[in-house]
């Protein structure tokens, strides 16, 4: 099934080639097993955790840092990678990943921020987003009396709850591949690197990969990428052109920047408050709170998130913690530089600090009508939430974009489901919208 050994065989008998082994990855192959195709998943780290791949993981940053934003690595997972952005190795980096999923909104799908957005609507992945939640458990909550009744008065002082579903524990996926692997379609090859491409027209037709155990050759019917939004940039670019593309830059990187912002003394409502931290512990069920779809909309503000969190142990007392999760729009002075290492260019800009603070005058304002009041922090500090996204945009399918089914500028079979392909990335936590992008492009693929 993957040797090549120079004869051109049948579509049918030649495997679907996936590089990268985290939640898109998963979703891609889990569908194009039940549709009875061979699958060859390419990891270029290793099988187990070790200290190579924590060297692998490493993003070198210029400008401003990023550190992992989970706080729950796993006991398997070694020092190596406390603060590590990312993880090489079989599973991805939904092995440091601290466990929340959250869809896009409606308005993040069909916002425009320049010459990007969304291909489509969030009604046409709704059917992918229902596939990963039950593949996942992501739980459709029952009506909550407490929470609907303060929703109505949240919505009077024109904010908007939003709900995260928290897992406790996070999933890993290393069952999962080793699940799939006994199917007998799927093979895994780690510790491997992509060293050669050659092309058949607009089609990738062979695969060089370089292994532990020598050299590599495969025939691949199509290609897919899905190694996180870093990576899938340098390497969708190899497979592209036949060239790793060293100095080639990719503007509009996007991550998430967060922090504490303020600081709320609850006046009223404690009640409700601490029946939030009743919802969490005993549901997983995260709220935040958000401004008005229309008005985001209407004023060209990022669609931000704030949490509250309690200052003494329990929520029981009157002191919160304000939380910020920013939506950054996507900047041509961040970007990410290809290289044997490929450099990341990030920094939180001016633009996205004024944005902050228009969305931060409006929210201590009714924050403060409704719970209390509210103290800004004199001094704040943000960090990026290790969410990278945004330089391999979908959109009309022009040079260095992928069109609305994934597929890569000038390659007929070569896809991208990462979160490389965001237009706009929202505050959400990605991982819902990387997996259902992974599941729309197995049914794409399966129905070809």
């Amino acid at each position: 099934m993957i040797v090549h050994d120079g004869q051109r065989r049948p579509e049918a008998h030649r495997p679907t080639v996936v590089f990268g082994s985290g939640f898109a990855s998963r979703e891609v192959v889990r569908g194009l097993v039940a549709a009875g195709r061979p699958v060859v998943v390419v990891e270029r780290g290793g099988r187990e955790i070790g200290t190579a791949d924590a060297a692998l993981s490493q993003v070198a940053f210029r400008r401003e840092a990023v550190r992992s934003g989970g706080f729950d690595f796993g006991a398997q997972v070694p020092p190596d990678f406390d603060g590590v952005p990312r993880f090489v190795g079989l599973g991805g980096t939904a092995s440091l990943w601290s466990g929340k999923w959250r869809a896009l909104d409606e308005i993040d799908m069909r916002r425009r921020h320049d010459d990007r957005q969304w291909p489509f609507s969030l009604d046409e992945l709704e059917a992918s987003l229902a596939a990963v939640a039950c593949a996942y458990g992501i739980p459709s909550w029952s009506s909550d009396a407490t929470l609907e009744d303060w929703r109505t008065e949240v919505e009077a002082h024109d904010l908007r709850l939003i709900e995260i579903f928290e897992q406790r524990p996070p999933v890993r996926l290393i069952d999962q591949w080793n699940e799939l692997e006994r199917s007998g379609l799927v093979h895994i090859v780690a510790e491997a690197g992509l060293i050669g491409v050659a092309h058949t027209g607009s089609e990738v037709h062979r695969l060089d990969l370089e292994t532990p155990q020598g050299r590599l050759a495969i025939e691949p019917r199509d290609v897919v990428v899905a190694c996180g939004g870093i990576e899938s940039v340098a390497l969708s670019e190899h497979l592209r052109t036949g060239k790793r593309g060293d100095g080639a830059r990719f503007g509009g990187y996007m991550d998430h920047p967060k922090g504490i912002v303020g600081q709320l003394e609850a006046r009223r409502g404690r009640d409700r408050l601490a029946h939030l931290m009743t919802l969490r512990g005993q549901a997983s069920r995260l709220i935040a709170f958000a401004l008005p779809a229309d008005e985001i909309e209407r004023d060209g503000i990022g669609n931000h998130t704030a949490f509250l969190w309690p200052a003494g142990h329990d929520g029981s007392g009157s002191g919160w913690q304000i939380i910020i999760n920013l939506e950054q729009f996507p900047e041509r002075e961040n970007f990410i530089r290809l290289g044997a290492r490929s450099e990341v260019s990030w920094r939180i800009s001016r633009a996205t600090w004024q944005d902050m603070n228009r969305f931060l005058e409006r929210l201590s304002k009714r924050l403060s009508g409704l719970l209390g009041p509210v103290r800004l922090e004199s001094g704040i500090q943000l960090r990026g939430a290790s969410h990278p996204a945004g330089c391999l945009p979908m959109g009309d399918g022009s040079a260095r974009q992928v069109d609305a089914a994934g597929r890569v500028a000038g390659c007929d079979n070569v896809y991208c489901a990462s979160s490389a392909v965001f237009p706009v990335a929202g505050s959400a936590n990605p991982t819902w919208t990387v997996a259902a992008l992974g599941h729309r492009l197995a049914a794409h693929l399966g129905r070809a």
